[in-house]
């Protein structure tokens, strides 16, 4: 049983994380002239066996840090490694560009410091327990992957601005909208399948009912929709329209799936675009048109946010499979309800 299920995880999982692995170098190109990222169109890539490695000896073991190892060439983000010493850190000073070790979340932490206290902000209502469910989850216990990506792909594009630019802090208000949207559609997930928890705490329909949940889901997402009006792009309107879009028919292609194994797998992949890489993808290229008329660039952002939001939910899916409530801040192998449209539980079976 042991053999078989790592042949099909091989088969089936490794060749799509290596192809969309790849991606995750572009926070090198942060130290690098905006020429430069211009000519390279964004060409990407990233050392396959480390990640197998980290992968393989750690089984997965805490879904934040297999999650960091997206973004940062797979190395888990230990308190040692976030504080090294003076003497390492003149070592890597002295390092080229190429070879240094980045740490995502430090770049744009001061883009990230106030994420969640924004949001709150534009979700002030006169009807305060709509107001106190909108933001239940707003609590900083979330890990930001998707505001984080997106000012990642800011910063790299614009890297000749300011931090104080017209330009990111409009990057940052997308930023900003897709955490919104992607919350919503946590609070409605809750509703339909009916969750007891969300990241070690009750979730809003316990708390609150189906009802009352599904208005503040909506409400959240009415928010997000005023505050992408106010930045008065009728191309990002449609951009991050064919979002959401998406999210809901990746939702409704949840429900079902097809009985050929190919076809299977094939419509797994095809609906974890749509509920989860879409967003990300199609707010790469929001903030990307925000910063440049490159068509290319704006496609090759596309393509970083659709790869590795794809990879970022095969990660996600495979441990609810193999992982304790515990670990998760959920119940484990609660996505298997959704069987057989589950397709971690194919790979594995």
């Amino acid at each position: 049983m042991a053999f078989h299920y790592h042949h099909r995880i091989h088969q089936y999982m490794w060749p799509i994380l290596l192809k969309t692995i790849r991606c995750s170098r572009i926070i090198g190109h942060l130290n690098r002239p905006f020429s430069t990222i211009t000519t390279t169109k964004l060409r990407l890539t990233i050392n396959h066996s480390n990640l197998l490695c980290h992968h393989h000896h750690h089984h997965y073991h805490h879904h934040q840090n297999v999650h960091r190892t997206l973004f940062t060439n797979c190395m888990p983000l230990s308190s040692q490694q976030q504080q090294l010493d003076t003497t390492q850190q003149q070592q890597q000073q002295q390092q080229p560009l190429a070879n240094r070790k980045v740490d995502p979340f430090k770049l744009v932490q001061n883009d990230l410091d106030n994420l969640y206290t924004e949001i709150k902000n534009e979700l002030k209502s006169e009807m305060p327990e709509l107001e106190q469910i909108s933001t239940y989850y707003f609590d900083g216990q979330g890990k930001a992957i998707r505001p984080l990506i997106v000012i990642l792909i800011a910063r790299a594009m614009n890297f000749h601005m300011t931090s104080n630019s017209d330009l990111l802090n409009s990057q940052k208000r997308v930023a900003l909208i897709i955490e919104m949207i992607h919350t919503a559609s946590l609070i409605h997930d809750d509703v339909i399948d009916s969750a007891d928890t969300r990241r070690g705490k009750p979730s809003v329909n316990v708390l609150w009912g189906q009802k009352k949940s599904i208005f503040a889901g909506d409400f959240v997402i009415s928010k997000g929709s005023q505050m992408l009006a106010r930045l008065n792009s009728p191309v990002l309107v449609s951009i991050l329209s064919e979002a959401i879009i998406d999210l809901v028919l990746g939702e409704f292609m949840q429900m079902g799936s097809k009985k050929d194994e190919k076809e299977r797998f094939s419509h797994y992949i095809q609906k974890t675009f749509k509920k989860t890489a879409s967003l990300i993808a199609y707010t790469c290229r929001a903030v990307t048109y925000l910063a440049t008329t490159d068509h290319g660039l704006q496609e090759a952002a596309f393509e970083y946010g659709k790869n590795l939001g794809i990879a970022f939910q095969l990660v996600d899916d495979l441990l609810d499979f193999v992982s304790s409530k515990d670990e998760l801040g959920k119940p484990a192998a609660n996505d298997l309800k959704t069987w057989p449209s589950y397709g971690t539980g194919f790979i594995c079976m």
